[in-house]
């Protein structure tokens, strides 16, 4: 049911009653102001306290309105309170304020929210001293689990809202059950009954509270609400700072995981067997009664049909017959009173009772007496007793009749007592085992009347309880819950009901369990303190190693260790102090090859530099170091003069053993390294009969990129046994020779190198610059500082930005290009330079530039000459080739032509057009050379190539290809352009492509709009262009000698032209093309044209 607001209930608390309640309530008080002190570094203080009071009003709403009654799912009332238990409310958004009050602020906050809301509900719905605290604890972990910063698994869970109510749902269960078990005032068993009934409904409105709370911080987490959780950076847990806390966590979860198994399970085994025990006592009580009411039955009729054929009561007077019925009941104790009534129920004699009235019988009585009249044989009913019996009777009439179906002269009635029977009290001792048991018994009739109770004032009554088929669990109307069993009386409709308290059930199981519980309780808190007694010991013995591991680790290994035990801590302690004495040993020899490291690259000089790796070899005792170098590796030097000498040596027994080294320097030439303990007694060197010869020696091949460079060996004056260490020192040591060699061997080659360069340099003709990756000058020859009038000071460094001053310079040596470039340079003087810039480059990237100048002035004069004649010749051979085209188009009209003079005349023509073209070409290229400015008008890019494919559609035909067009979907822009111009260039490119494409072949034509420019492409599958000639193909006058077995004749400047009119538009024109596969054509034009071409538009 929804509950708005939450006041169907009194406000009340149930306070412990016992000593273990106030323990728990005050191990509840303690834990709580333990997290709030041991979380305090995570708390916040409140920045807007207007937000938080507005979250303790949310709490204060939330926890009364907006509930959700829970069934009770058969929940006991509380202990000695007969009043009918509510199931608990759900509080939907009653969690929500503390939720946030945790993500926002910690533990105290969130703390306090939440024993506000646990105050609420607990004083009307849950009424538990405990429920207030057990939320309060949650609210302070919960604040210390979203602020934590530790970055274990475990942590970054329980840091989510949702993870967090997951875990504390899982836990409280376990917290219900303790905190319930221990405030009423009742038995154990009484008190674990009705924790485990109303558990259900208490976990089902904890867990439901929780999750709707995690999940609305969760979508705060998730959205990462400002201010809200931990931030990183990130840091180690705990456990993961201590190898014992991390080994004690993990074995004691798993201990405590493995003891609540074996306790659930030992706890499960038990309560089904005391169960099952007292099914069979119950089952056996129930068979007793069902099978011994039957024979009661049938013993009764047996008798009173017996005593009913006595002829006696037939004939006798009222006295005799009175003799007669006390004889009968007294011989055979059953009956508790006989009576014999005549034809019309009037009393003839009746025992013990001799004023026996039938109207004042039982009506069962009465009725039963009329069918015996009317001939029923036997009958027998259950009434009620007198009023001080406390069960029933049960009446056995029987009718008086000489022979069956004879008419009855009377009948004869019986009665008994169910207490007092004698057949009964099998039944009735089983009924008082089962009543001693704190349970009960019922003998019902075919109504449910009660014939027999342990409780006697509900003998004749009608038993209104629940009855189970065979065996289960009912519900008292005390609230209790009962183990019930039932049975039915072979061929009786009586039934039997037998029920116990099902706490005697967890009585005998908890007799069963608890010891074994206390006992694994036990062992496992002894179990946990041996482990951390354990764990300090081998820790504290860590502890200790790590103490000296910092000692070594700070360079502090003059501290020897302590030896130890022979366990696994002892080993590690003697590998530690052997590691100390190594790494010692180590240092030592590091320092001593850092000081020959520094010693070799401080110098170039190869005597400097082999000093100290001299020095550092007979630092161990040897009495002699030599380095014998080849004297034909150092260049400029041979064998015979040489100024540097090649054999160095240090030790007191150097010179001594000098004889040695071109015996040495031999065998190393076939033998990287050789080692001898006792030289003498070997026949691989040669001594001199008077010569010293040294007790050991051990020599090292100079290599060094496999160039062999020398031997560096040192001698002791005894025999020495050469250790794999001092072997590994030595091969480092002629390593550092080796490099010593090889770096004074380069530095001279380079020596050499600069000098010839300088020379070079010095002695050419051209100007020569060299730069830097950063555009930084590093080389300048005495030429290009007369020529660019360069200061005599230091340029190594300096910006070309701030020595050059020709822009078209400083532009070249910029650029980022990986290919060659090159640029025309004017100085102040007049003079033209042709300036070539080459990249230097190393695995694809670029280490500066080399710029070589040209002085190209007398050629650009000679240019200039050759262009105004050509424009000369042009203009004046245009009157006569307009005179010769007059004149040859006249001479078909004068007269008749044969065949012969037409063809002459077509030749005539076809050679003047062809000098025409020639003409029109060159006077083109000359105008645009000129620098004459370009016509700019705004041109739609689709005239422009709709009017070349017009203009050469009909050639292309003629010739059988196919020369199609492909353009992009969208409309081609509007471009500025000198119309004329760019027509004649895109003109001249697909009428050299049809013109250099065999018949049947095809010509494609494509425009595609590029980032602020447009794209002409022209492609064809002809004869191609060889790469030797595409360098040169843009060049004025340049034809390609052989294309194929195609003869075009051409002018050589077409291509030309098209390069001057995407120079001129600021565009380029380039070619990719291979042999017998086609080319392909591109020329790029801007958009837009920029501000220095407009005056000449408008011109």
């Amino acid at each position: 049911n929804f509950l708005f607001p939450l006041f169907n209930d009194a406000p009340y608390f149930e306070w412990p009653s016992t000593w273990m309640g106030w323990l728990l309530f005050l191990v509840w008080v303690g834990a709580l102001l333990y997290i709030l002190w041991n979380d305090r570094l995570w708390q916040k203080r409140p920045q807007k306290w207007l937000g938080y009071l507005g979250a303790v009003a949310a709490a204060v709403v939330a926890s009364f309105l907006l509930g959700w009654q829970l069934p009770s799912w058969e929940a006991l009332a509380f202990p000695e309170r007969p009043v009918d238990p509510n199931g608990a409310v759900l509080l939907l958004f009653a969690a929500v304020p503390w939720f946030w009050a945790a993500g926002m602020y910690g533990t105290l906050w969130s703390a306090v929210l939440a024993f506000l809301s646990g105050l609420i509900i607990g004083l009307w719905n849950r009424h538990s001293i405990f429920f207030p605290l057990e939320l309060a604890v949650a609210g302070a972990l919960l604040g210390g689990f979203l602020r934590q910063r530790y970055r274990t698994p475990f942590y970054r869970f329980v840091r989510h809202p949702l993870g967090s109510a997951l875990l504390f749902s899982a836990l409280y269960p376990i917290v219900f059950i303790v905190d319930t078990v221990v405030l009423p005032n009742a038995d154990l068993a009484t008190n674990l009954n009705y924790a485990l009934s109303n558990l259900p409904s208490a976990w089902a409105a904890m867990a439901g509270m929780l999750l709707i709370g995690g999940i609305v911080a969760e979508a705060w987490t998730i959205g990462k609400l400002p201010g809200w959780g931990a931030r990183p950076p990130w840091e180690p847990s705990p456990a993961e700072r201590s190898l014992g806390l991390r080994f004690f966590y993990t074995m004691t979860v798993i201990l405590v995981a493995l003891v609540g198994l074996v306790i659930a399970g030992n706890w499960m085994f038990a309560e089904r067997s005391a169960r099952r025990s007292l099914r069979e006592r119950m089952g056996g009580v129930v068979e007793i009664a069902t099978r011994r009411v039957p024979f009661f039955l049938e013993t009764g009729q047996s008798l009173l049909l017996e005593w009913a054929q006595d002829e006696r009561l037939w004939n006798d007077t009222g006295a005799d017959i009175r003799q007669v019925l006390e004889t009968d009941m007294h011989s055979i104790p059953f009956f508790t009173e006989l009576a014999l009534v005549n034809w019309d129920g009037a009393t003839i004699a009746a025992f013990p009772d001799a004023g026996y009235d039938l109207s004042t019988a039982p009506l069962e009585e009465s009725m039963a007496v009329e069918l015996a009249l009317q001939g029923v044989a036997i009958q027998s009913y259950p009434v009620a007793g007198a009023g001080d019996e406390d069960s029933a009777e049960v009446v056995f009439v029987a009718a008086l009749q000489a022979e069956e179906g004879d008419e009855p002269r009377g009948a004869l009635i019986g009665r008994t007592v169910l207490s007092v029977n004698p057949l009964m009290e099998p039944v009735l001792s089983a009924f008082e085992d089962i009543r001693a048991l704190g349970g009960g018994a019922y003998l019902l009739d075919e109504n449910n009347d009660v014939l027999y109770s342990t409780i006697p004032s509900l003998a004749m009554s009608v038993y209104e309880q629940p009855l189970s088929p065979d065996f289960g669990e009912v519900i008292a109307p005390d609230g209790t819950r009962r183990l019930l069993m039932t049975g039915t009386a072979e061929g009786r409709p009586w039934k039997v009901v037998v029920w116990v308290p099902l706490r005697l059930s967890q009585e005998l199981a908890l007799q069963t369990a608890g010891p074994l519980a206390a006992m694994m309780f036990l062992f496992a808190v002894v179990m946990a303190l041996i482990l951390r007694v354990m764990l300090r010991l081998v820790t504290s013995s860590l502890r200790t190693l790590g103490e000296e591991a910092e000692y070594i680790a700070s360079g502090n290994l003059e501290r020897p260790l302590q030896a130890g035990g022979v366990d696994e801590v002892g080993q590690l302690r003697q590998s530690f102090e052997e590691m100390r004495q190594s790494l010692k040993a180590r240092l030592d020899e590091l320092n001593r090859l850092l000081l020959v490291s520094q010693g070799v690259a401080s110098t170039l000089e190869i005597e400097e530099a082999m000093l100290p790796v001299l020095n550092a070899a007979i630092e161990d005792g040897a009495s002699a170091a030599r380095i014998v170098l080849l004297s034909s590796l150092l260049p400029g030097f041979d064998r015979e003069i040489s100024v540097i000498p090649n054999a160095f040596g240090v030790g007191e027994s150097s010179d001594t053993y000098a004889y040695l080294d071109l015996q040495i320097l031999e065998l190393t030439r076939r033998q990287k390294t050789i080692s001898l303990t006792n030289p003498g007694r070997l026949t691989l060197l040669r001594f001199p009969p008077d010569a010293r010869i040294p007790g050991s020696l051990l020599a090292f091949a100079l290599y060094y990129e496999s160039t062999y460079y020398g031997v560096m060996w040192v001698a002791h004056d005894e025999p020495h046994v050469f250790s794999q260490d001092e072997k590994r020192f030595f091969e480092t040591l002629a390593g550092q020779a080796s490099l010593a060699a090889s770096n004074a061997r380069l530095f001279r080659h380079s020596e050499v190198e600069r000098q010839r360069l300088a020379a070079i340099l010095d002695s050419t003709p051209d100007p020569v610059l060299v730069t830097d990756h950063k555009n930084r000058l590093l080389l300048v020859n005495p030429v290009a500082r007369r020529v660019l009038d360069l200061a005599d000071d230091s340029l190594s460094g300096v910006p070309i930005e701030r020595v050059l001053h020709q822009p078209e310079l400083v532009s070249l040596l910029r650029s980022s290009a990986l290919e060659k470039q090159s640029a025309e340079a004017a100085l102040p003087d007049g003079r033209v330079y042709l300036a070539i810039a080459s990249p230097i480059r190393m695995d694809e990237a670029l280490l500066g530039r080399v710029c070589v100048l040209r002085d190209v002035t007398h050629f650009k004069e000679l240019d200039a000459l050759k262009t105004e004649f050509v424009s000369t010749v042009s203009h004046d051979l245009r009157s006569p080739l307009t005179l010769m085209r007059g004149y040859t188009t006249m001479l078909e009209m004068v007269g008749n032509l044969n065949e012969q003079q037409i063809a002459y005349i077509r030749k005539i023509s076809k050679g003047i057009e062809s000098m025409s073209r020639l003409v029109n070409n060159l006077l083109d290229l000359g105008r645009i050379e000129a620098g004459v400015g370009l016509m700019i008008e705004k041109v739609p890019a689709q005239e422009i190539v709709d009017n070349v494919i017009e203009g050469l559609q009909l050639r292309a035909e003629h010739k059988q290809i196919d020369l199609r067009v492909q353009l992009p979907k969208e409309p081609l822009p509007i471009i500025e352009a000198d119309r004329a111009l760019l027509q004649q260039a895109l003109h001249n490119l697909v009428e050299n492509a049809i013109k250099y494409t065999q018949p049947g072949g095809w010509v494609e034509v494509q425009v595609s709009l590029q980032p602020e420019s447009l794209l002409f492409t022209v492609s064809d599958n002809g004869i191609g262009i060889a790469p030797v000639d595409q360098a040169r193909l843009f060049e004025r006058f340049y034809r390609v000698a052989r294309r194929g077995h195609i003869q075009e004749r051409g002018t050589g400047l077409g291509l030309a032209i098209v390069k001057s009119i995407a120079e001129r538009h600021g565009g380029r024109v380039w070619v990719k093309s291979q042999l017998g596969e086609g080319s392909t054509f591109y020329l790029l034009v801007p958009l837009k044209q920029d501000e220095t071409a407009r005056p000449f538009a408008d011109s």
